[in-house]
């Protein structure tokens, strides 16, 4: 079990003092907060039964961004560009500027992201959260959904999500979650990291680059995709699939249920302890799969120099290939 704490993390992350942003702001009855073309601070704290969102200006002399309510939602515009920003990090503080052109001719000095707008959100623990095509970084406290996309060098940390949480970041950045309560949806690519606690229900994870995630105890089944050398980690699990290219690594607790590995590369696959049942293992190259448990009825294929082992294998196995235990069948 991987228990996130994100109580203490809000003022680190939004980098104020509770009240540092108190304006008069808008109040909306609506259960879903769309976020897009933002670059600032997000702040959504617990309490209340409407959406109230106050929205402040740059320092630099960005307009605050645009709110209206449609359909339900609340669409806040903060009609920024992100596409060419590059973004760096120096004594705790996040620092984007414009990408330019050729030889980095025509780039934009690099600004704080904290004299970029920003916004404080107030809305019920129901909370639909989604944030699209924006840099930005903050914290919130418990949401019903979650549905973020993060970029660049940036962070942000937020509560228990109830529904189902939906997660992308690309670059090198981090992005913490407490327990999510119906099924994750996650994606990594380049150097940065994903936490999230238990999940109850499925998880659909991939990671591409350098970069992390790490989860905690997962109820429904676990579907792992890494290539790089990247790699996952998870508290116990039911159902495994894992598919691990490069040097990557995909690592769980207690397995129990069905396992399914392929392995191409030098990478690895492990599961703690637990039952395998079956255990289909494939794996080209000089990586492995290892289960600490018992591996019932497994189905093994391996080209190279890599390896499958188990702590005790039972049932029928079939091998093909080398280092195949006393017991199994064999092609």
């Amino acid at each position: 079990m991987i228990r996130v704490c994100t109580a203490g993390l809000a003022l680190l992350l939004t980098g104020a003092a509770p009240g540092a942003f108190a304006q008069e702001g808008q109040a909306f009855d609506a259960e879903v907060i769309q976020i897009s073309n933002f670059i600032g601070r997000i702040e959504v704290r617990e309490g209340g039964e409407e959406i109230v969102v106050e929205a402040r200006a740059g320092a630099g002399g960005e307009a605050a961004p645009e709110l209206r309510l449609t359909g339900g939602v609340v669409a806040i515009d903060g009609g920024q560009s992100v596409s060419r920003m590059n973004c760096r990090r120096r004594d705790g503080e996040a620092y984007l500027g414009g990408g330019g052109g050729w030889f980095g001719f025509g780039a934009s000095a690099s600004r704080a992201i904290s004299d970029y707008p920003s916004l404080v959100i107030t809305a019920p623990a129901s909370l639909a959260l989604v944030i699209r095509d924006s840099i930005y970084e903050g914290a919130a406290g418990s949401l019903g959904e979650a549905d973020l996309a993060m970029r660049s060098c940036t962070r942000f940390a937020a509560g228990d999500v109830s529904g189902e949480l939906k997660a992308r970041m690309s670059g090198s950045g981090a992005l913490i979650i407490g327990a999510v309560g119906a099924g994750a949806d996650l994606a990594m690519s380049g150097s940065g990291r994903v936490t999230a606690g238990d999940v109850n229900g499925p998880v659909d994870a991939r990671v591409s680059g350098s970069g992390g995630i790490r989860i905690g105890d997962v109820s429904g089944a676990l579907s792992a995709v890494v290539s790089g050398s990247g790699g996952l980690t998870a508290g116990d699990v039911g159902d495994f699939n894992a598919v691990v290219s490069g040097s990557g690594s995909v690592r769980t607790g207690e397995q129990t249920g069905a396992m399914t590995a392929r392995v191409s590369g030098s990478g690895s696959v492990r599961a703690a302890s637990g039952r395998a049942e079956p255990l289909r293992a494939t794996v080209s190259g000089s990586g492995s799969v290892r289960h600490g448990g018992e591996s019932v009825n497994a189905d093994v294929s391996i080209s190279g120099s890599g390896g499958v082992r188990a702590e005790r294998f039972t049932g029928e196995t079939r091998w093909r290939g080398r280092g195949a235990p006393a017991s199994s069948a064999s092609d």
